[in-house]
């Protein structure tokens, strides 16, 4: 079984190791703690009760030392998910422990103990598990469907702008953060319902970006439009005065769903009437970008930690029964299927599926089961985003 290695830059605007410890205590290299752990005592001994208690209380000590460790969990991405596989382990983190108490409240033991950490240990892991987590992460991709309009204020008579500042600005600030961008100008038509507002568009139009922005290979799309009114001449500067208002949401390509939104009405002055048009534009885009990269990225880590959606499709599937059934069941083990179907004339299985991690993660979990070691030829194909495709 050939494996393709494909590596990923993660979102530079993450990474802090190496350049900044501020987000971290080092004043001391042990700590005392004392915790309490339990145990159930239903359908247990007394001493497999015992153990899992003081299982329990090894896990409550190394979250209060990686809390000493840590001065602010929320300057740090992707904390979650490095917490979580810190606090799963204790080897070389509890240096030593004594027992205070045990007591049972029925069903449960309680076992009180007082331990001593390793905070050098637990702080040289987290950097390590972070470092690789945050590396492993994808680069998010987004595209963008952007439009603009020329009200005219006394009759409401719109007329279509070149979008090119938009995008420019949009991309600028979306690179900023990291992301892998794409223009899908054709797309431009589904947000031209002739209303002008955003709020207005049919749901149908939303989940048709959507799917427009899936083709693309992307794993959001930026819908947004700008709508300016020339205001005339402000008699204070004899400036020309242009009033426009920007609203934008992000929508994942995946779900269809909406992750961000924002809307802010912008006035600018300028001497020259077409370069203030200009102005507004770039202004206001500008604006609407940054507060909706900075959303955007959030929900790329949240996806990091709590899981995210992912569209894997198996090709060249001669038996939807064995093969299929295969790919499902190892699928199944660490993934939450969404939905999933075979297609015997096409020869693919398909399926969306949530998954806590990233894709290189999702790659080796489905290639290092075992429950593949009959099919030689099981390669992959292609990985884009969220999208990976396999082959027999």
């Amino acid at each position: 079984m050939k494996k393709m290695v494909i590596w990923t830059f993660a979102i530079s605007a993450l990474l802090f190791l190496g350049s900044s410890n501020d987000g971290f205590a080092q004043e001391k290299e042990q700590i005392t703690v004392t915790v309490t752990g339990q145990g159930s005592l239903e359908n247990n001994t007394s001493d497999k009760a015992e153990k899992e208690a003081l299982k329990s209380a090894f896990q409550i000590a190394i979250e209060q030392g990686l809390g000493t460790f840590i001065k602010s969990e929320t300057e740090i991405a992707n904390f979650a998910l490095v917490k979580d596989k810190i606090i799963s382990k204790s080897e070389g983190y509890i240096l030593s422990y004594k027992k205070l108490r045990k007591w049972d409240d029925g069903k449960i033991l309680n076992v009180k103990i007082k331990a001593v950490l390793s905070l050098k240990q637990i702080g040289d892991d987290f950097r390590a598990m972070l470092k690789s987590t945050m590396w492993q992460i994808d680069n998010p991709v987004v595209a963008f469907v952007l439009t603009a309009w020329e009200t005219k204020d006394a009759t409401g008579l719109k007329k279509h702008l070149e979008s090119q500042i938009l995008i420019d600005a949009f991309q600028e600030q979306f690179k900023n953060k990291g992301f892998d961008i794409k223009a899908v100008d054709g797309a431009r038509e589904f947000a031209n319902t002739g209303t002008g507002k955003l709020a207005q568009v049919a749901s149908g139009g939303r989940k048709a970006i959507a799917k427009y922005a899936r083709e693309s290979r992307a794993n959001f799309v930026v819908r947004g439009e700008l709508n300016a009114t020339p205001k005339g001449v402000d008699a204070a500067t004899g400036a020309y005065k242009w009033s426009g208002t920007v609203s934008g949401e992000i929508i994942d390509a995946g779900t269809g769903e909406v992750v961000a939104s924002y809307s802010n009405t912008v006035v600018k002055l300028f001497p020259d009437k077409t370069q203030g048009l200009s102005a507004l534009m770039h202004s206001a885009a500008k604006n609407a970008a940054k507060t909706l990269a900075k959303q955007t990225l959030e929900t790329w880590q949240q996806y990091a930690g709590s899981g995210r959606v992912y569209n894997i499709i198996v090709k060249n599937v001669t038996s939807c029964r064995k093969q299929g059934r295969v790919i499902r069941k190892i699928i199944d083990k660490a993934c939450e299927i969404r939905n999933s179907y075979c297609d015997r004339e096409k020869q693919v299985w398909a399926a969306d599926v949530i998954f806590k991690g990233s894709a290189q993660d999702l790659e080796d979990l489905i290639f290092d089961d075992e429950a593949l070691e009959p099919f030689d030829d099981f390669d992959i194909v292609k990985k884009e985003g969220n999208h990976i495709t396999f082959s027999f």
